[in-house]
């Protein structure tokens, strides 16, 4: 009997079902530090074992799986030198509870390396972390009607959600502000489009709540998407864009308490004192630690530890900068690698179409920024930022590679039949009948038009067929 059609259906389920775990777990980012459970411990960490459990059932069923290129093969050598780094490290038990962090977002950023596979569903995950954000929102003003201040070394009211760092929430709701105008501007359902809209400003006012001059900072970064991106946008939407102002004018008055602004009054008097809430006494003590060990660090997830032993902290203190808590720990190597996974996706994301550039940038540089005042190598954020660029980079430029050839006769066409026959040829091993039908479908009806844009050409395919090509191939 020929059950090439049972399996063909299984696989897209299995499919099916690792994507919507991942949409999923990117939707728990944001909270993923409050719920738990059990014996798995955090919410995001039973999903993601499944959404991985899923994935390479998937992967072992249709025996394929998308080659590593580009920053994935930076994020895979960054992490297995963090698991390395076991050897040599100076705290081993902080060592053995850092490395499955980093091996949890490694899987995170292979969860969407190899099934955000199209911009249909780079956008789902986008709106997926924008929702949990809107949840995060919920918590925090249920904190505030509650007045579960924060308790830290200030003198002043902070709010967030559970045990969660404020500074942390308000760094992640600052990255959903570049995804959620992003949305907004694709052509979505006209509620989802509004969601979007709105969560602009709803976001600025939460990261006021939690208190975090870092996260507002990183917010800023990120509302700078809107005015560089007004000038192509239709005048409803610059009207929109401008009620934003309005909406966190009236947001803050109404939500945000005196005493949790009178943070952000003091910051002129921060910088005068320059201890930058006590993270230049932070910064110049790691730079002592690397001057000891430059060249294999102390260890993955030894930096909070060492920096006690040094004195002058109460307690352990992380190291509030992603790049120095990174070299700290893993040294000049580790330091590179990260660096050069960063590196390699921003030059990819310059080469992108205007638009597509301008998101990654932004949602690039607003993650950075927040990394500054942060230690955000180990965290999901961080991780799903990277991984979307480096996913969003591959689509575009595959979509747009047959547009660009385009402008010779016959050339866009051909290259789509040869591509279309030689992963016809490429997929006999295996069961999948529908994808070669499809191929060979889509290969006669491009042939059926190539004979009319041979030189000399009588008839182009245009944007729209060009992109097309390269989107289905």
């Amino acid at each position: 009997m020929n059950h090439s059609g049972d399996i063909g259906k299984r696989h897209t389920l299995m499919n099916k079902t690792a994507f919507f775990l991942l949409c999923l777990l990117t939707f728990t980012i944001p909270f993923s530090e409050v719920v738990e459970l059990p014996g798995f411990g955090t919410l995001a960490r039973a999903i993601g074992y499944a959404a991985l459990l899923a994935a390479l059932v998937a992967a072992a069923e249709t025996n394929r799986h998308e080659r590593l290129h580009g920053p994935a093969l930076w994020a895979f050598a960054f992490v297995a030198w963090a698991a390395l780094s076991i050897v040599w490290t100076l705290r081993t038990e902080a060592t053995l509870e850092r490395v499955p962090t980093f091996v949890r977002c490694l899987g995170l950023y292979w969860l969407i390396y190899e099934y955000a596979s199209g911009e249909a569903r780079v956008r789902k995950i986008l709106l997926a972390y924008v929702l949990g954000c809107y949840l995060c929102m919920g918590g925090l003003l249920k904190s505030v009607g509650a007045n579960e201040i924060v308790l830290d070394a200030t003198d002043y009211d902070r709010y967030s959600l559970g045990m969660e760092d404020p500074n942390e929430l308000a760094t992640m709701l600052a990255i959903g502000i570049p995804m959620a105008w992003h949305l907004s501007t694709q052509g979505l359902h006209v509620i989802l489009t509004w969601i979007c809209r709105l969560y602009i400003p709803a976001a600025v006012v939460a990261v006021l709540l939690t208190g975090s001059r870092g996260g507002l900072v990183t917010a800023a970064v990120g509302l700078l998407i809107i005015p560089m991106g007004l000038r192509r946008l239709q005048l409803r939407t610059k009207i929109v864009a401008a009620s934003f102002v309005l909406l966190i004018i009236v947001g803050t008055l109404h939500f945000v308490p005196d005493a949790t602004l009178a943070r952000f009054r003091a910051i002129p008097e921060e910088l005068a004192r320059g201890t930058l809430s006590n993270r230049k006494a932070i910064w110049q003590a790691g730079i002592m630690l690397l001057k000891e060990h430059y060249v294999l660090g102390v260890g993955a997830g030894a930096f909070n530890e060492e920096i006690f032993d040094l004195g002058g902290f109460r307690k352990p203190k992380a190291a509030h900068n992603t790049l120095l808590g990174v070299a700290c720990e893993l040294g000049v190597i580790g330091a590179a690698l990260f660096t050069g996974m960063i590196a390699v996706t921003v030059a990819m994301t310059v080469r992108l179409p205007r638009q597509s550039r301008q998101f990654c940038g932004f949602l690039l540089l607003t993650s950075l920024t927040g990394g500054i005042t942060l230690s955000g190598e180990y965290h999901k954020a961080t991780w799903l930022v990277l991984g979307l660029l480096g996913t969003i980079f591959w689509v575009v430029l595959l979509t747009n590679s047959m547009n660009f050839l385009d402008n010779m006769d016959g050339l866009c066409g051909g290259v789509a039949v040869i591509a279309a026959f030689a992963f016809f040829l490429c997929l006999q091993p295996h069961e999948d009948r529908l994808v070669r039908v499809l191929l060979v479908i889509f290969a006669g009806a491009v042939g059926g038009f190539l004979w009319h844009n041979l030189s000399p050409a009588r008839i182009f395919m245009g944007d729209a067929g060009a992109m097309f090509n390269g989107y289905f191939l």
